[in-house]
């Protein structure tokens, strides 16, 4: 993978060279800087590699880039499906990035031109935080930036994270616009696995969160048509032709409700657990008697 910064400098990758293309590229920041001096504005733009490694260059005012994050958007650029929202790319008005580092980064990174709304002459205290006054949910934020099923998609977004974070056994207050920036990066697979966990909560009324974090990690490494019949059978109870079934162990544990006495302050953790550990079984063709989890022991990893 190409590296962006070495010892906290640029490695020029695409705007080294002098061509007629990165002049272009230059200009038009320039320009666009200069103009957002005299008020903020907005527009929609196809960001390049080499414009995203110029961009890159004002970016003096962020916090350390996140790998993860990065190669994550370098897959979702390389596979085509990067998506245009209103979350892009800003300058404030001095003319420092004051948001976007990872896109542009991932941009530069995957060597693919991405379309994404840029600002210029934003407050230079604009993104250090979402929203003021009355203080609001997740999923309120998530609803200012038209996210669809917004309270839902907050609450698995936050299981997600947690367990992305290794704190599935100790939760954190995690910030609305982190929350928010993880629903509209990672869109639209938490929203699918949000509708795919609702015929699964109907008959369980298992934490709807801990399913569709459950649903989302199981469809990133597989297909949806191959944990199709997996998620069917666990939300009908149907068409199981062996003893002990891991999607029927599933489906009985969380009509139980065990874990709610078990795992108070963890539900939505022990749902998710719940539902990898019965998909691994499940997968390997072997059958599941008991399932449990504790919030000392690793959080399963798909497989």
């Amino acid at each position: 993978m190409l590296e962006v910064m070495t010892d906290g400098k640029l490695n020029a990758l695409f705007s080294a060279a002098k061509t007629p293309d990165v002049k272009r590229c230059r200009a038009w920041l320039e320009n666009r800087i200069e103009r957002g001096k005299g008020g903020q504005f907005s527009e929609i733009a196809t960001i390049s590699p080499a414009l995203a490694e110029i961009m890159l260059e004002r970016n003096t005012h962020n916090r350390l880039i996140s790998p993860q994050k990065v190669a994550e958007w370098v897959a979702t650029l390389k596979e085509g499906r990067w998506l245009l929202t209103s979350q892009g790319v800003a300058f404030a008005e001095p003319g420092f990035l004051s948001d976007g580092q990872h896109r542009l980064t991932s941009i530069q990174r995957a060597g693919v031109s991405a379309k994404m709304q840029v600002t210029f002459g934003e407050d230079p205290e604009a993104h250090k935080v979402l929203d003021t006054g009355k203080k609001r949910t997740p999923g309120d934020a998530a609803s200012i930036v038209g996210i669809k099923m917004a309270n839902q998609q907050a609450a698995a977004a936050k299981v997600i994270l947690e367990v992305e974070s290794g704190r599935a056994h100790s939760p954190s207050a995690l910030a609305n616009d982190v929350i928010v920036q993880e629903i509209l990066d990672r869109s639209p697979d938490i929203l699918d696995a949000v509708h795919a966990a609702a015929p699964i909560y109907r008959p369980t009324k298992a934490s709807p969160a801990g399913l569709a974090a459950g649903i989302y990690f199981i469809r990133r490494l597989h297909p949806a048509d191959v944990a199709a019949p997996f998620l069917d059978g666990v939300a009908t109870g149907l068409g199981f032709e062996r003893k002990h079934d891991p999607r029927l162990t599933l489906r009985n544990t969380l009509i139980r409700r065990e874990y709610v006495a078990k795992h108070p302050a963890h539900r939505s953790f022990a749902v998710a657990a719940y539902v990898i550990k019965s998909w691994n079984k499940w997968r390997s063709g072997q059958t599941l008697k008991q399932l449990g989890w504790r919030p000392d022991e690793p959080f399963p990893l798909v497989r």
